[in-house]
This record gives C-alpha cells, structure tokens and sequence, in this order.
C-alpha cells in the first residue's frame, strides 16, 4: 500500500480520505475534524501504518500543540513489518510529518527556508535501516520510505526515531514502527558415523554415533543410534539408525548403516606340563599329566583339550583342540613325550681280567669297566670305570644313570697294581722366531726316561716341511710295556717365497717428458703372510735405459723381487733449416750479419712449442776446414734481435745469430734441447 500511496502522490493526485492521507500539494487549511477524520480511518486501515490517535493528535481538547512525525509499515496484514532474518529482503516503511497548526506557525511547522528536520533512526538489535538518518523538508500526507533489512542476529522490536536537528516549532514524536523478525528453517541432515565398512572382526567393531547438520538449531542435542539386531557370542549383524527433528519440527530423511561382527582369528591353546620339563635329555621318570588352556580373542572356546597324563613311552605324541564359537580351531600338538621309570643294569669288568704278576699283583693298571644297559631311554652315564694303579687295595664303583635320571650302582675291591710309565719331552732347535715363522725346515726331536725297566723305545727325530700349525707326537715304551706319550705343536714353517708383479701397464718405451709416475706392484704369500705390502723402488726420467725394482717379505722373512726395465727415448730435432745448411756443408755468410737458426723438435710425433724446452744456444769458434769440403754461401741473412723465438705460423723455433766481424774465421753453432739432444751447423766468415 506504501508503494500505492507513493505512485499516487508521485502522479499528483490527491489521496481521498479511504486512502488516509491528503495527496502531497494538497491544501493545508483543511479543517481540523477533516484531519481527525483522515487520521482515524487510516488507523482503520489493517496494520497499513502506526496512525496518530485523536487524543495525541488534537490532545483532549482537539487542539494540537506540535506537527506530528508519524511512522507507516507497508507489507503487514498483522500490524508489524515482518523481516526474514540474515537474508538481506528489505521490508519497507515511512515516516512523515504532519502539520497541525495552533502553535504559532500555521500547519506546517517547516517553511521554506527553514533547516530540515533531521530524525535518527532507531532500530531493534539486527536492524538496519536506509536512508539513516532521515531528512524530511516539508510537511505532507506522502511518506517517505525507509528500508529495512535484519541481519542473522536480529529480533524482534519496534523502530522510533529520535531529532537531531528541526526547525523551530514543536514536533509530537510518534514513529512506532513495530518489526517481527522471522528465521528461516530448512531440514536437518543427519548420517551414521564411525561405520566404514560392512564387516568387522570381532574386538574391533566400531561405535557408531550420529551426526546432526541444521542451520538453525544452535546448539544441537546429538542422538544417541538406534541398534538393531543380535549378536550371538559377539557375533552377527547390527544396524544403527540415526533419525532427527529439529526445533522448526522439520525431520531428517532418516540414516542408517548396516554391518556384521565376525570372528575369522583363530583361537589360541597352549598346554603345561606336570612335572613341567623333562631332564637335560629330554626324559621323564614319572608318568606326565598334559593340561591344556585355551583363549580366544573373539567369540570365546566352546571346547579345549582334553587334558590326558601319559606314561612310559619313548617320543609320544598328543593333540588337543580348541574351538571357538564360529567354528574356528587351532591345536596344539604335544609331541617327543619321553617317560621311563625303570631303573638301569650295571655290571663290572677287569681288563686285564686276571693278575698277571705274582701273588696277585697286576704289573700293569688295571682297567676297571662298567657295562650299562637300559631298555627304554638307554643309557646316559656309565660312570666308574678307571685304571688302579700301584695301590694294594684298590676298589672302584660304578653308577648307571639312565636318560631319564633313573640310577642303578656296583661294586669291585681288593686289587693290587704295581707300575710306573716312563716320561717323554719333546723339543725343537733354532729358536722360534719373533713372527713365529721359520723359514727353514725344523727337526722336533724327543728325549725319554723311565726309572724301573727303563726305556725300550722312543720315537725317532722328524724334520717339518712348510705348513702351518703343525705338530709332531711321540711315543715312550719301557720294557714291561707302559707307554708315555707328547706333542709338540704350533709349529709353523714357511719355505716359499711371495708372489709378485707390477701393476698396470707401465710400457717399455717413453719419450723424455712424457715418462709415467712409478708403476705401483701387488704381492700375496699365501701361507705366513705379508710383512707389509710390496714396495718399488729405482726408475729414472733421463734419456737412457731404467730400472725399476718391486719387493716383497713375507713374515717368514722371504724375500721376492722382480724388475721392470724401460727406456726413455729421446727428442727428435729436425734442422736447422733453410736458409742454413746441415750434413757436413760449410755455411759462408759475411760477418757482422745476423743468421736465423730455424728448428723444430718433436717428442715422436708431438710438436713441442715451449721456449723452456731449448736449454742451451752456443755459437764456438773452430779450426776452419780444407778446400775438399762442400760450401755454401748463405744467401739469406737479416739484421735485429738475437732472442729465440717460437714462430707459431711458420710451426719452428727461431734463434738470430749475430756473426762476430772475423773474415776468414771459422765457427760451430749449437742448439743443446732440455732432453740433451743437439744440432749443429759450421759457418765460415767472410
């Protein structure tokens, strides 16, 4: 309707009194009654706008005292601008003012000229209104819209204003502009949570919960799952169902998760003993009682065992069986049971058998044995048996001890024994060397002793070759038959000298220069070992013939050595060229004049360009030559410096030679390389 009123007053067409408000322009003298009239039937009007009632307008006398600032809603049957929280629709209201007169300013309280009434705007928490604050110029039946928005926060109020600034004259505040905020409600969503697959192991079943989302309801009671289904010893199907309503009354499309508890482990079973272990070889001599016990991580055992005792028996098996509530089983298999409770045999032997002396006297020691038997575990200990020897009243006894632990003893006295070993040393000469290496064979010789029937034999002297470790035993025999023995041992003898090479490939030829580092070598001695490692020594770089030498020692004080024999070639000097003469000519050249001595030299097939590599230049006077030797008159010759030079275009050395001014003299010039190598040309003067 606000909009209506607005078009209207827009179009200039006057409001009539069913629509409240005289039309903007309208006269102002209209009789008060009239305005009384306008204001009621607008109040009429259902919740169009906050109307002025005649008390407030006229005050009980129907005189007004002020202009009247009044406040309209637009979009409201129920008598209150109704906003949408957090949406951002603007609902839409007015505010005017309204002349009354009778307070010195007839009707409108604004003229022309005058300051605008300016009015704050206040609203509810929430509430945003614009134009804020508001300017009104005049007076009029036209309202002048203010929009209002609510933001997620707001509730529910109602918007005055208040004056910043007016003109002079009264103002009657009236603006009442009732607002009904309104939150929107959407469903909630709801889902199972912590039910990630269908099936699960027993002992890691999940719990479920639910999870509520909802927009408006803040804060949000959780539900608990609805759970469904049975289990059986923990086992079987569950359903959790989830369902919501939220506070607006909206439900949630109900959620369910659906998922089965099994048990796929495998019990466990483990048995004890009684008595607990058998003896260090594994036998009982009790009858053994076996009791089992079972668990199981899951569904619980419906069945274990049955327990059992045993009896004598060698490697005797047992097996018994857990099994859980979803028919998985595991066993446990008692095996190598060993039970004897019998107890041995034992019987005693003489060796020799009889006295072999006189008046029952052994004249040599007497063994006395014990022979065991024993049908189930068999023998462990057959103790007892021992040699007398010179002693009038010997005796022995014997124990059987059975694998079980079960023990049976014997009995022999009254011996007599008379005899005494002879003794045997072992030796060896020269002494041992520091590294415990000889590097010579070794003789181990015996010597031995008996004080009574003295010695009938003794083991003969015996050479060692090369091995390590060696050892040598030898025997004494005395003539009544009593043997003694030795060993020399430890022995370690070394005969062989290291193998040895050069490593690489070093070359039998090099040029002056260009010879390699020394070759490094490889040594091994596969008995007694190395020292230290192979060492080189010797080689040269001078032009000749050089040797290297590698050696090697091994602990035994080996030594191998080998050579490596190279020669060092050397440089390849190629002139003097042109324009000097070489090969027994005799160059004339005038004197005083510059010669330039050209050269090259190559190390086989390289250049060499270096200035270093000329070591020496030397110009000699000689006795000149007879007649019958060739001569040739140089034909070129230059004048300048006398430095040697390396010409990189020409690719040859050059060195100026200034001739001393001796006419009818004769001389040698030499070029001497850094390797030794030299050239040399014979001038004459003129």
């Amino acid at each position: 309707m606000f909009e209506r009123l607005k078009r209207s007053s827009e179009a200039g067409m006057p409001l009539t009194v069913e629509d409240g408000l005289p039309a903007r322009g309208a006269p102002r003298t209209r009789k008060r009654n009239s305005l009384m009239q306008r204001t009621l039937t607008r109040t009429g009007m259902a919740g169009a706008f906050a109307a002025l009632t005649v008390a407030s307008v006229l005050g009980a006398s129907l005189v007004a005292y002020a202009d009247n600032i009044q406040g309209t809603i637009t979009d409201s049957v129920s008598g209150a601008l109704v906003l949408e929280a957090g949406t951002g629709k603007a609902g839409a209201g007015g505010i005017r003012v309204i002349g009354t007169g009778g307070d010195g300013d007839p009707m409108c309280n604004i003229d022309s000229g005058d300051p605008p009434l300016v009015l704050d705007i206040v609203t509810p928490q929430g509430i945003t209104a614009s134009p804020d604050p508001l300017t009104l110029t005049e007076c009029d039946n036209t309202f002048t819209p203010v929009y209002f928005t609510a933001s997620s926060t707001a509730v529910s109020g109602v918007v005055t204003v208040t004056i910043q600034s007016a003109p002079a004259g009264g103002f009657d505040n009236q603006v009442k502009i009732p607002i009904t905020v309104t939150y929107p409600n959407t469903a909630p969503k709801v889902s199972v949570e912590g039910v990630t697959s269908d099936l699960y192991e027993i002992g890691s079943e999940p719990t479920p919960t639910c999870s509520v989302i909802d927009a408006e309801d803040d804060p949000i009671t959780i539900p608990s799952p609805v759970m469904t289904g049975t289990l059986t010893n923990g086992l079987g199907t569950l359903t959790a169902t989830c369902d919501y309503t939220d506070k607006g009354g909206l439900k949630a499309t109900t959620a369910s998760a659906t998922y089965r508890i099994v048990d796929t482990g495998k019990p466990t079973i483990s048995h004890v003993l009684s008595p607990a272990d058998p003896n260090a070889n594994g036998w009982f001599k009790t009858p053994v009682g076996i009791d089992f016990t079972c668990a199981d991580g899951g569904s619980g055992f419906q069945s274990c065992g049955p327990d059992t005792t045993l009896g004598d028996g060698a490697d005797q098996t047992y097996t018994g069986t857990a099994v859980d509530w979803a028919g998985n089983t595991a066993t446990d298999v008692v095996s190598g049971i060993n039970i004897d409770s019998v107890a041995p045999g034992i019987s005693a032997t003489l060796n020799p058998a009889a006295p072999d002396g006189s008046n029952g006297w052994y004249r040599t020691a007497v063994q006395v044995g014990f022979e065991c038997a024993d049908a189930l575990s068999k023998i462990d200990t057959c103790l007892g048996s021992t040699t007398i020897t010179d002693t009038s009243a010997g005796s022995a006894t014997g124990t059987a001890t059975d694998r079980a632990g079960n023990t049976a003893t014997t009995s022999v006295s009254g011996l007599k024994v008379d005899t005494v070993a002879p003794t045997i040393e072992g030796s060896y000469a020269p002494a041992k060397p520091e590294s415990g290496w000889f590097k010579t064979p070794v003789t181990v010789h015996f010597e031995c002793d008996d004080e009574t029937s003295k010695i009938a034999g003794c083991t003969d002297d015996t050479v060692l070759g090369e091995g390590e470790d060696q050892s040598v035993s030898g025997t004494a025999t005395d003539v009544a038959g009593n043997t003694g023995n030795d060993t020399v041992s430890d022995i370690d003898v070394d005969l062989t000298k290291p193998t040895l090479a050069f490593v690489g490939d070093f070359g039998s030829k090099h040029y002056f220069g260009a010879v390699p580092s020394a070759p490094n070598c490889i040594a091994e001695d596969a008995l007694s070992g190395l020292v230290t490692p192979c060492k080189v020594t010797g080689g040269g770089t001078e032009v000749g013939t050089h040797k290297f030498t590698a050696t090697a020692i091994d602990r035994a004080g080996n030594v191998a050595t080998t050579s490596l024999t190279y020669e060092v070639l050397a440089w390849n000097v190629k002139g003097f060229t042109s324009p000097v003469d070489m090969a027994g000519v005799l160059n004339t050249v005038k004197g005083g004049s510059t010669v330039p001595m050209k050269f090259e030299i190559f190390a086989g097939t390289t250049e060499l360009t270096s200035l270093s590599e000329v070591t020496k230049f030397a110009a000699a006077e000689v006795t000149c030559v007879g007649s019958d030797v060739i001569t040739d008159e140089i034909e070129f010759t230059v004048t300048g410096g006398t430095q040697l030079r390396y010409d990189a275009t020409a690719g040859q050395y050059i060195q100026n030679w200034a001739t001393p001014k001796k006419p009818g003299s004769c001389y040698r010039v030499t070029m001497t390389a850094r390797d030794g190598s030299s050239i040399a040309a014979i001038f004459k003067l003129k």
